[in-house]
């Protein structure tokens, strides 16, 4: 079973994972990982509205349209950052459910994962789909042999009609369909901070605190639980 340490170190390590992964789960992490990215267009919008008020292409704009200008950059460059800070909060939180769930005793007995994500932590509006559950299991597990089901995409007869792919492009090489059902909720944990006081606190713990602290933080996050289900659960909304 591996510690917080070592889960975190293999997510932003980026370890040898199934085309798929590269495809989707990687392009929403990397946005999430890296701080750089949104700082070149907020940077390019700050460049040139600060050249408009020093006067030098002054002419070109009259007041209202300088006015104008600088209230939609200030507004472009807030709806950046929060976006941002929004993904960021996300990612910490998937961490923290990973971590959690390598310490969960028996978490890993089961085929199928129904999530249930109730902590409304971080960007929302785009859940994972199964083959991205299937790759975080395998960073907290180690093999291709498990699903998640958010019930905000998927319900019980998705899978008469849908089953899941087996193969190794989905990361589900050793995947077992007769395999068991389990539901897995997450909520907030006992750190109940909002967005940007997460993503400050992440950042002030990875940089200028131990390992050990960060770890004792993101265990704090999120609140996992792990139930056997006898069947799929049948009253969710209906699947795209």
């Amino acid at each position: 079973m591996k510690n917080i340490a070592s889960i975190r170190h293999t997510a932003v390590a980026k370890v040898s994972m199934p085309a798929t992964y590269h495809v989707t789960l990687t392009c929403r992490l990397n946005c999430r990982i890296s701080i750089a990215r949104p700082s070149l267009p907020v940077a390019i919008m700050l460049v040139a509205t600060a050249r408009l008020a020093s006067g030098r292409d002054r002419a070109v704009f009259s007041r209202p349209a300088f006015t104008v200008l600088t209230v939609l950059v200030l507004a472009f460059s807030w709806a950046l950052v929060k976006n941002y800070v929004s993904w960021q909060a996300r990612w910490i939180k998937d961490l923290s459910v990973m971590a959690n769930l390598a310490q969960l005793e028996g978490a890993q007995d089961y085929s199928y994962y129904w999530v249930d994500d109730q902590s409304e932590l971080g960007f929302t509006g785009e859940p994972y789909r199964y083959y991205e559950w299937a790759s975080i299991f395998k960073w907290v597990w180690g093999d291709e042999s498990r699903v998640g089901l958010d019930k905000s995409l998927y319900t019980a007869d998705y899978l008469a009609r849908k089953p899941p792919r087996i193969s190794e492009r989905r990361g589900l090489s050793d995947f077992d369909p007769s395999g068991g059902h389990s539901a897995l909720t997450i909520r907030r944990g006992a750190a109940a901070y909002g967005e940007p006081e997460l993503f400050a606190r992440y950042f002030f713990y990875k940089y200028l605190r131990g390992e050990d602290e960060l770890d004792a933080f993101l265990g704090q996050i999120a609140q996992v639980e792990i139930s056997p289900l006898s069947e799929p659960p049948v009253a969710l909304p209906a699947a795209p």
